[in-house]
């Protein structure tokens, strides 16, 4: 058994490590007999990683290391891969000679069962574990969809939820409105958006606690008898606290910068009217605060004295703590209520099933097995020997309890079985996701393996920066000095987690770097009573100035990132630098929902789905789309002035004034749109109206819609509602829905700092807005859902436990984000920002920073200057123009965009389908190389008038396909079978390769012709080579079956020609 626990700070050379760990795995087992079997080697490490681009990176790191040695010759190996080896012969005590000898096999061995080559990220394993345990899970369909991240359509779902309330029981959802609004949850102009965000937010991190929750309206009730109760006693000992103090001799005792005039004026006015309002106000004082009677008196007090005052302090004390507490209860009563309601909700109307709700059915399952495995998890776990899991300081708690019986079983039973765990706590940003930091203790590594103590944990830290520039790294190590960070902060509790989780943060200098100058700019300016738009306006124009600054000392935009905290953020800071004309790409400018012609697309895939729906058809030819191409300026003018009758369909009276319009851009989609599949559709609507032509520098966004829809197709979803409902639940913020750009694209990147965990940048830009976080009031904990507000915590010991761990834990997020965008930068560093804090009439002990630029202004660096200047210029390093060398030089990418017949399916088809296949004769893939060439050239065959003509256009298709006249005089041939030219002359309205939609069995089928006209349809099949195969006929009848359902009013007939035997069989309906 061995168990490793890696701490990897930022640029330390992770993924280095991991590969030399996998590396070190495989080679180190391989008997010195050469006879085990490579892919079982292969297949016995499993590689954990938190990213699919992670995942990707290190399995391509691996690869390009075996190529690498492969050479078996020490003195042909590049010199960065040399340090691998010496790594890995040093950490795993590896003779070089079995490395190099057997690299090669290991190499074969991953090309030729890749499936094998366990380097995957958690989600994915989950999934596979899901598929295995399946009957224990009593998922009877074998093929059940997995959804990864439910963020999406739990954003759908709340909406749908509120909608329902408000439709469903309006009294019960004014009451939740009432009360929201009483404790400044929401405001009346978006209450809605709120509701939704916080109940995604609250079902996202505490989905487990909601689940125990019980909505119980008797124990509110309780609670709200017991309020009154303690508010009763509180008035009885607020005027017994009234009576003491007005005895003269104790009156001269109690301290009267403690007990003012006005707080002993609002209690006196407390005691005669019970008025709440007055309550809040005496809770802002703090009289009530301090530990015990003695602390309000003067120093100099009888013991007499304090005896009187302090019985009736301490029940006063109680009372407002009790109150408060049960207050705290029942003004959660309803966001309870809510919660609750939504979870059923949501387990009834979600499309599918998500990996985080499996990981509890897998926990739940393990705890019902108690000691024993069912067969196929122990299968599962006998195949890996080996774990590595990467960026651990993310990993859930209930994803890790799901590996944690397989893991525990092998490192039980099998002495050479081990543990790899990589991470760093300083790097852990996704608790909101359930990332659980705690599980990188040794201690409670211990307690979910259920291994003992005795058995060693080794423990390293990589504390090498090899990313960063060298003034970059020490300024890095100083700013984030544990003792240094921790002094921004007043709360010793949180002044104790701060040190722990800095603790490692120091980091050498690489060799590579130590002569890399480096350059730190921090410029945080104060501007007083500035509106929240002015200081957007500041930053902007500070962004600017810095990215022209870097352009001039030789960085592309490429070489550019901006980190932001918000997706607020990224959209204000996009507009500002595409009206400066700087180039610039982000994630929100990437999503297909932010193109305007992605969203007339659907608009018009709306309409087709429902012509009744006069929004989205008149959305559409309102549009850039459709306006471009038909060059009227006062085309919208002309037809609004056409709109005279409210109760006509829109597009009918479009079809009556623009009657030409209509038949060429609109009639063929309205006609067949349920006949064709949603990408064959798309394909025909690109070309229609002239998408490519007219709008260049939108081509990503069609293209990746394209492949949108083919993905929705390989899964089923082909037709228009299909690819709607879908739309609704990816268009927000999925990777589905992303335009992907190479990383070369020469453009300034604007993330956010989740975004950029994992990336590196030559400069790096922070701005930092002077604005709080959300202050939530809403905590779960012990199964139960408080409301509590920071005042009460001072009354309360229970409430302010609550409250500071998340508060505390709020901080360290915050901190670490900061973290990890201060440490992508490669060169140069700039962090600006503008506040409006006067720090300068600040005491220090009022320091109560909860936003990212505060932390700059309390820090230790330069909290000094801040209090006699209020901001804060500094430099460090030396700015120096950027050096390319041969090997640093980057192809900036330009998006050149492949012609429309390289982005479908068909070409993928034409060209690629027979790509992996393997034939026993050279006979068989010359005969399938012919077949794939008659194919696409019968595709490009349209009607004619006559055969002359259809000859003539053969003719041009053949010469292109560079066959000689021979290749053409057969395929004329082909057209002497009269039933055949009978499909290609006349006035036939036809489709090629056509791509059809069976409702019945949910697949999809390509027929190679379809001609039409009158009541008439004909489905054309043509079969090259000498087989006529039975099966061809029932193929073709199963067409035949499909469209007669489409097209009942036609009369459905058949023709199987094959080609080489000059041979036609009809086919009737």
């Amino acid at each position: 058994m061995n168990i490793k626990i890696i701490k990897a700070s930022a640029g330390s050379g992770k993924t280095f490590c991991l590969t030399s760990e996998y590396l070190g795995k495989i080679f180190k087992y391989l008997p010195l007999n050469h006879q085990q079997n490579y892919r079982d080697i292969i297949s016995s490490v499993l590689a954990i990683t938190f990213t699919n681009k992670a995942a990707g990176e290190m399995r391509g790191r691996i690869i390009e290391i075996l190529k690498s040695f492969s050479l078996n010759d020490r003195e042909k190996i590049p010199e960065k891969d040399i340090k691998l080896l010496d790594q890995i012969k040093n950490d795993h005590d590896i003779d070089e000679v079995q490395v190099l000898d057997n690299s090669e096999e290991f190499f074969k061995a991953i090309i030729d069962n890749y499936n094998d080559f366990n380097v995957k990220t958690i989600d994915s394993l989950m999934a596979q574990m899901i598929k295995v345990l399946s009957p224990d899970l009593d998922i009877s369909s074998p093929d059940f969809d997995i959804g990864i991240n439910p963020k999406n359509e739990l954003t759908l779902k709340s909406k749908q939820f509120i909608d329902y309330l408000a439709s469903s029981d309006w009294n019960y959802f004014q009451k939740i409105l009432d009360e929201m609004l009483s404790i400044g949850e929401i405001t009346r102009w978006n209450a809605e958006d709120i509701i939704c965000e916080n109940l995604v937010a609250l079902f996202t991190k505490h989905s487990n606690s909601i689940e125990k929750l019980q909505d119980n309206p008797a124990e509110t009730a309780k609670y709200k008898s017991k309020i009154d109760r303690n508010i009763e006693n509180l008035r009885k000992n607020l005027a017994k606290f009234i009576s003491i103090n007005k005895d003269p001799e104790i009156a001269e005792e109690i301290s009267g910068s403690l007990v003012r005039k006005e707080t002993v004026a609002k209690i006196q006015n407390f005691v005669e009217t019970g008025d709440l309002n007055i309550f809040n106000e005496i809770l802002k004082s703090k009289l009530f605060t301090y530990g015990n009677a003695a602390e309000i008196m003067k120093k100099k007090h009888t013991g007499e004295n304090l005896d009187k005052l302090s019985p009736v302090y301490e029940d006063i004390k109680g009372e407002i703590s009790n109150i408060v507490y049960y207050y705290s209860l029942c003004k959660s009563s309803y966001h309870k209520s809510l919660l609750i309601s939504f979870m059923d909700f949501w387990k009834e109307h979600k499309s599918q099933l998500y990996l985080d709700e499996f990981g509890k059915l897998i926990r739940d399952l393990l705890l019902s097995w108690d000691k024993s495995f069912s067969y196929l998890y122990f299968k599962l776990s006998e195949q890996y020997i080996h774990y590595l899991i990467d960026e651990f300081q993310d990993t859930s708690e209930t994803q890790f309890n799901s590996l944690a019986p397989l893991i525990s079983e092998q490192l039980n039973s099998n002495s050479n079985s081990s543990l790899f765990l990589v991470g760093d706590i300083k790097q852990a940003i996704y608790r909101f996701r359930g990332g659980e930091v705690n599980l990188m203790k040794p201690e409670n590594i211990y307690a979910n393996l259920e291994i003992s103590p005795e058995n060693k944990i080794i423990q390293q830290t990589l504390d090498k920066n090899w990313r960063s520039a060298r003034d970059i790294v020490e300024f890095n190590n100083e700013f984030w000095e544990a003792d240094k960070i921790s002094r921004i902060f007043t709360d010793e509790q949180l002044v104790k987690l701060l040190q722990e989780n800095f603790e490692d943060v120091g980091q050498l200098v690489s060799e590579s770097n130590q002569n890399e100058p480096g350059y730190i700019e921090i410029n945080i300016n104060h501007k007083n009573q500035i509106e929240s738009e002015d200081i957007s306006s500041e930053l902007n124009k500070s962004i600017q100035e810095i990215i022209l600054k870097c352009l001039d000392l030789n960085y592309q935009p490429g070489d550019i990132a901006i980190l932001v905290r918000k997706n607020d953020d990224i959209r204000k800071i996009f507009s500002y630098l595409v009206s400066q004309k700087i180039p610039v790409v982000s994630d929100e400018s990437m999503l297909l929902s932010s193109s305007p012609l992605i969203m007339e697309t659907v608009s018009f895939l709306k309409f087709l789905n429902s012509p009744l729906d006069n929004l989205n058809f008149y959305a559409f030819i309102t549009g850039e789309i459709f306006n471009k191409l038909i060059g009227d300026d006062n085309f919208i003018e002309n037809f609004n002035q056409q709109i005279i009758n409210p109760g006509k369909k829109i597009y009918k009276i479009f079809k009556d004034n623009y009657p030409q319009l209509w038949e060429k851009y609109f009639s063929h989609f309205f006609n067949y749109s349920g006949f064709l599949p949603v990408y064959d559709l798309y394909q025909d609507y690109l070309a229609v109206f002239e998408l490519y032509e007219n709008f260049e520098h939108h081509r990503q966004y069609l293209i990746n819609f394209a492949e949108l829809l083919h993905d929705l197709e390989r899964v089923g979803i082909n037709t228009i509602p299909g690819f709607l409902n879908k739309w609704e639940t990816v268009s927000g913020s999925s990777d589905d829905s992303r335009v992907v750009l190479p990383e070369t694209a020469n453009q300034v990147k604007l993330i956010t700092m989740h975004s950029a965990k994992g990336l590196q940048f030559p400069v790096v830009i922070i701005p930092l807005y002077g604005r709080s976080n959300k202050n939530d009031n809403i905590f779960i904990a012990e199964n139960q859902i408080y409301h509590i507000k920071k005042n009460f915590t001072k009354f309360n010991e229970k409430l302010n436990e609550i409250y500071n761990q998340e508060a505390h834990q709020k901080c360290i997020d915050e901190l670490n984000l900061l973290y990890v965008a201060m440490t992508r930068a490669e060169k140069m560093l700039f962090i600006t920002g503008v506040h409006q804090e006067n720090v300068i009439k600040k005491d220090d002990d009022e320091k109560q920073p909860d936003k990212l630029i505060q932390f700059f202004i309390y820090h230790p660096f330069y909290y000094q200057t801040v209090k006699t200047e209020n901001s804060v210029y500094e430099t460090r390093g030396t700015i120096t123009a950027r050096k390319e060398t041969q090997t640093e030089q980057k192809n900036y990418y330009s998006l050149e965009i492949k012609e429309k017949k390289f982005t479908t399916d068909r070409w993928n088809r034409d060209y690629l389908r027979y790509s992996s296949k393997t034939y026993e004769y050279p006979e068989q893939k010359q005969a399938m190389h012919r077949g794939e060439i008659i194919h696409i050239i019968m595709s490009e065959l349209t009607v004619y008038s006559c055969a002359d003509e259809l000859y003539e256009d053969l003719k041009i298709i053949v010469e292109n396909f560079k066959l000689d006249s021979d290749g053409l005089k057969n395929f004329s041939g082909y057209f002497n079978i009269p039933q055949f030219i009978d499909c290609f002359v006349g006035d036939w309205e036809f489709r090629n390769e056509l791509e059809l939609a069976d409702p019945y069995s949910n697949k999809y089928y390509r027929i190679d012709r379809v001609v039409w006209r009158d009541n008439q349809l004909i489905v054309l099949e043509y079969k090259s080579g000498n087989d006529q195969n039975p099966d061809y006929l029932s193929q073709i009848r199963n067409y035949m079956k499909i469209l007669s359902e489409i097209f009942p009013e036609k009369s459905v007939s058949g023709r199987l020609a094959y080609l080489d035997l000059k041979k036609m069989e009809m086919v009737d309906g």
